[in-house]
């Protein structure tokens, strides 16, 4: 019922907006789940990494996932990360 709930409270807010900032993982992961039609019931296979930025779309009462876990924007001049992106086992990715 949450995951419904969540995905619709967002569906309505968004309207006809083209972008919306989000933060919270539990937010996210619904979403990514909406986008790529996976219950609650299926295990994760995907990653929410911390400062990382996932993009979505919202057409036709369906969220479609465009990017998901880009972290380019936190590498240095070299081309690495900064920190530790994930909070469980400290992985990038």
């Amino acid at each position: 019922m949450v995951f419904a709930s969540t995905q619709g409270r967002i569906a309505w807010t968004l309207g006809d907006h083209c972008e919306r900032q989000l933060a919270h993982g539990g937010v996210l992961d619904c979403l990514n789940r909406a986008a790529t039609n996976k219950t609650l019931a299926q295990a994760r296979d995907f990653e929410i990494l911390n400062a990382s930025l996932n993009t979505l779309s919202y057409k036709n009462e369906q969220f479609e996932l465009i990017q998901w876990g880009d972290v380019s924007h936190l590498e240095n001049s070299v081309g690495q990360l900064n920190k530790s992106l994930d909070e469980v086992d400290g992985s990038p990715r």
